[in-house]
């Protein structure tokens, strides 16, 4: 395929991923093991809002927002503001982890549970936390090759490559750190040249007001898009890294609380993006609405800036799902286990195997994006999962004491009421609730456990 880019677009993409290699390199220097780790636990308040931004946002965010922007117009911000009023519901809990964190040393978010819990609870979570992160990076990974090879005329096994080795070579020199730095040059290019790009696509339109009713979207869908919104910060497991790494409680509660009105906002791009193509394109396959746009409506030079806010998209959150996927190895299954034998494992060696794992997990992404090819059952099957671990942590906040089995009867639930439901009613937004639906199942029955134990006992 011939490549629709002029010469300056190529270098503008090029210079953005010297960037990030130069990043990488620069962090690796002088870098000590727990600034590798969580960035020495000293992330100041805008450094946080960035990442913890920017990490939400990928590929696969650009082309399910703009597919929904262009199904059902400017209704599908109401799914943004679930986001953001689950960001809200989390400063409290945010605030609390924090605190301990301090005195604990927590590293993911099973270190809470293992804590605070028992080992039934820190595994199960940890396995849960493991399986939503590799479907986040494939879907980033396809998601941006299927973008790529569309708009520059690459084949998708060269932009699938190009892409994982720049991250791969970056976070592996630098860590965390190298992670932080990246989304922060990463989250500039997202807002503002998205924001640029929108209102290149939307100039000259007539807005109707009719693209904003509430009714547009359906309701199955919008509860569903909401309640995911709301219960995702409970098993966003980079979330928690990030409160972890923060400097202070303050600046935690400042930086949760920002994030949830700036990630609302953040819908707008999208949204003038999505409005825009379905004003000046003729009916086109809603998959491929952001790639048609990109191709017929913006001019030579602009199209390479919308590429580097791709790419920022891509990165920053692949490379976040690609670090928090290591930590959770390593460190709740890995180190964990020895230290049950007698034998602990030096930070220094701990760093050593995180590089070795990073490229692993790299690997085996890779390969499953190849072989998969497709982001959008992929984005909506990962909905229909991740909410079920989100509502059993969710549960565990509520009841302080609630028995280990109990998570893994909900998650165990949750992921068979999703599964049942893929077969049955098919890939949909309903997935979400069918998962939901599951945990809670899971819940009684843990419940009826519980309390014939209680009466045997």
């Amino acid at each position: 395929m011939q490549s629709s880019l002029s010469h300056l677009d190529l270098v503008l993409i090029g210079a953005y991923i010297l960037l990030c290699l130069f990043i990488g390199w620069k962090s690796s220097r002088n870098e000590s093991t727990e600034g590798f780790l969580l960035g020495d636990r000293k992330l100041g308040t805008f450094e946080n809002i960035a990442t913890m931004l920017a990490s939400k946002t990928g590929g696969g965010m650009f082309l399910t927002a703009v597919t929904f922007m262009y199904l059902y117009g400017g209704a599908i911000l109401w799914a943004y503001v679930g986001i953001g009023v689950g960001y809200l519901i989390f400063v409290k809990i945010g605030t609390t982890l924090r605190r301990l964190s301090e005195e604990k040393k927590y590293y993911t978010l099973s270190d809470y549970y293992f804590d605070k819990f028992d080992n039934v609870a820190g595994y199960t979570t940890a396995f849960a936390i493991l399986i939503g992160l590799m479907m986040g990076l494939i879907i980033q990974l396809t998601g941006g090759a299927m973008i790529m090879s569309q708009l520059m005329g690459w084949s998708f096994e060269a932009a699938l490559i190009i892409t994982s080795v720049t991250i791969l070579i970056y976070i592996t020199l630098g860590g965390f750190k190298a992670v932080v730095k990246t989304d922060i040059a990463q989250f500039f290019a997202l807002i503002v040249l998205s924001t640029f790009i929108g209102f290149v696509l939307i100039n000259g339109m007539e807005m109707s007001y009719g693209e904003f009713e509430f009714t547009a979207l359906p309701v199955k869908t919008l509860i569903g898009f909401f309640l995911f919104g709301i219960l995702y910060p409970f098993a966003s497991a980079e979330l928690w890294q990030r409160i972890y790494a923060g400097k202070s409680v303050k600046s935690i509660q400042k930086t949760i609380v920002a994030s949830a009105f700036i990630y609302v906002l953040l819908g707008i791009p999208f949204m003038m993006m999505g409005l825009g193509i379905k004003a000046k394109l003729p009916p086109t396959n809603s998959e491929v609405a952001l790639i048609e746009g990109f191709l017929q409506l913006l001019p030579s030079g602009i199209m390479g800036i919308g590429l580097v806010a791709i790419f920022a998209a891509i990165m920053s959150s692949a490379d976040t799902a690609l670090f928090t996927m290591t930590s959770v190895v390593l460190q709740d299954f890995y180190d964990r286990i020895r230290k049950t034998t007698g034998r602990v494992v030096s930070k220094g060696n701990l760093v050593k195997l995180f590089r070795v794992w990073l490229g692993i997990f790299m690997i085996v992404g890779f390969s499953l994006s190849l072989f998969l090819r497709s982001i959008n059952d992929a984005a909506l099957i990962f909905t229909g999962f991740v909410p079920v671990t989100a509502l059993t942590v969710l549960f565990s906040w509520i009841w302080k004491c609630m028995p280990g089995y109990f998570f893994t009867l909900m998650i165990g639930f949750g992921y068979a009421g999703s599964i049942y439901a893929i077969f049955t009613i098919g890939i949909t937004e309903q997935l979400i609730l069918s998962g939901l639906e599951g945990a809670l199942v899971g819940f009684g029955v843990g419940l009826l456990i519980h309390g014939w134990v209680k009466i045997r006992t």
